[in-house]
């Protein structure tokens, strides 16, 4: 599909061949998805996605005066071309699924978390998490059935520095909150769930394990463990797989 427009994004390449050339290229090519070019110029960008999108990507329409061209590799239903973009479902074929391309006001974008929701490239996947405040007195169950509730999944972090973005979510006065993670840990006298909490400024003396609490001086993130039926928290972190919703990694 041709339209007038302009990719937001950096490209995965600039091909120095001619316009004809690197479209060829790309409809021959398996990774290729989209193309920018310009008519009056040779200056050919590609994006490639061999197993997913490492960055998003915005497309924006343009007046046809810019002589700007962006050309998506798509399936169409039966073959037909609707006669609105506006009702066109652009889709790829990603990790043996169909995707969407979704449509905004200004064009299309592929690779986007849901408004509120945080983007992280793991392994395999990209995951979009958020911090959802609950009540205070909420049980596990209950923070996994609120996740359940938002098509997503209790989910836990990989690295601290996810940890030190979840917190950017939250207004001040919310981080003296023990939020709910997904995972366990187990001794053998017990199983022990996982919270996350911003301890603040943490001081440099502190031990990085005490007493079940895993503390992160430089982050001021400490991890703690509680029991599974603890119900003194007031919050979870939940989050769903960007191209596979029931993936978490």
């Amino acid at each position: 599909m041709k339209i007038n427009g302009e990719v937001r994004g950096k490209p995965d390449s600039n091909r120095t061949m001619s316009n004809e050339e690197c479209i060829d290229s790309c409809l021959k090519d398996s990774t290729c998805i989209l193309i920018e070019y310009n008519s009056a110029s040779d200056h050919c960008f590609q994006w490639e996605s061999i197993k997913y999108p490492l960055n998003p990507i915005e497309v924006v329409e343009t007046e046809p005066e810019t002589e700007n061209f962006v050309l998506f590799k798509a399936r169409f239903p039966d073959e037909i071309c609707p006669t609105s973009l506006d009702l066109l479902n652009i889709t790829i074929s990603l990790l043996d699924k169909n995707i969407s391309w979704t449509k905004t006001d200004e064009g299309w974008r592929l690779g986007f978390c849901k408004d509120g929701w945080k983007r992280f490239n793991r392994k395999l996947l990209p995951v979009c998490i958020k911090a959802v405040l609950i009540h205070k007195g909420v049980s596990k169950s209950d923070a996994e059935s609120m996740c359940t509730s938002m098509d997503a999944k209790l989910i836990g972090f990989e690295t601290f520095g996810e940890a030190d973005s979840m917190w950017e979510q939250l207004d001040d006065d919310e981080l003296d909150i023990l939020f709910w993670l997904d995972g366990v840990t187990e001794t053998s006298v017990s199983t022990y769930s996982i919270t996350l909490k911003n301890s603040g400024n943490v001081s440099e003396d502190k031990t990085k394990e005490s007493e079940g609490v895993k503390y992160v001086p430089e982050s001021g993130t400490m991890l703690t463990d509680v029991s599974c039926n603890a119900t003194n928290t007031g919050g979870a972190f939940c989050g769903y797989g960007l191209f596979d919703i029931n993936y978490i990694e």
